[in-house]
Order: C-alpha cells, then sequence, then structure tokens
C-alpha cells in the first residue's frame, strides 16, 4: 500500500466536501489525531477507518487507497466482520487456509486469528489477499457482490 496515495485521495476529498478534519472526525467515528496521521501519511488506516471513510465518502475502498482511478458514487454493502469475508472467498475458490498462507506468504498464526474473528488484517496483508484472489478489496472486505 502506498501511503502517499491514500493520504493524496483522502485530502482531495476532504477538499472535495469542503470539510475540515476535525468534521470528518466527527462524521465517521475516528479521532481528529487519526484523521490527520492519515492525512500526512504517516500511519495507514486500518480496516474499520478504511471502511468508516470510504462509506462517508460513498467510494470504493480501492479507490481510496489509490488502486483505481474510477470514482463513481454507488451503494455498497454493509461490510461484514472479516471472519465472514474470509470464510466466503475461502469456499468462492475451493482454497484452504493453509493452501492461502503458504502461497500468499501469510502467517497461520494471523490467518487462524483473522478467521476466528480475533483480529484484523493490515492492509498490506489485505493486499496479498486480494492479489492471491485477483478480487478487489472492496470485493475480499465483502463491500461489493
Amino acid at each position: 500500500m502506498d501511503a502517499s496515495k491514500f493520504a493524496e485521495r483522502l485530502n482531495d476529498l476532504i477538499f472535495e466536501k469542503g470539510l475540515q478534519q476535525n468534521q470528518l472526525a466527527e462524521a465517521t467515528g475516528l479521532t481528529e489525531t487519526s484523521i490527520s496521521q492519515y492525512a500526512r501519511g504517516i500511519t495507514q488506516p486500518t480496516i474499520k477507518s478504511l471502511v468508516a471513510l470510504a462509506d462517508y465518502f460513498k467510494c470504493s475502498t480501492d479507490f481510496l487507497l489509490g488502486d483505481t482511478d474510477a470514482n463513481s458514487e454507488k451503494k455498497f454493502l454493509q461490510c461484514p466482520e472479516f471472519s465472514v469475508s474470509l470464510k466466503r472467498i475461502l469456499g468462492d475458490h475451493n482454497c484452504s487456509g493453509y493452501k492461502l498462507c503458504k502461497e500468499a506468504e501469510i502467517p497461520q498464526a494471523s490467518f487462524y486469528d483473522w478467521k476466528n474473528g480475533n483480529t484484523y488484517p493490515s492492509l498490506d496483508n489485505l493486499y496479498k489477499i486480494a492479489n492471491y484472489f485477483d478480487c478487489t478489496i472492496d470485493y475480499l472486505l465483502g463491500r461489493e457482490s
């Protein structure tokens, strides 16, 4: 993930809406500090933060991350827990967790924490899974069918 692309997209969307960072923080339930760090490219958003921002701006997570230039407003599905999305995509592709971990170079302990709903993957690991299954981040997260 390119944090500078994400920061640029976020800043563009904030500017287009005529918002202040504190207004965006209040509207999304994120902290102003988080918004500031994302906007400056200092930190990567969590999955929940990424989805909250994409939902607020009515754009895809892929657009927000800079993976696509298409930004047509559309209605996205409510994001299920990541463990549900992970099990769905494994089933859709008839893939075992072991195979995904081995071929996408994902630590097995992390995978089982995600599968059991204990933690969420980092954006880097989301990209590994999306690339492995050749799908968008939105599809992986269950925001699009």
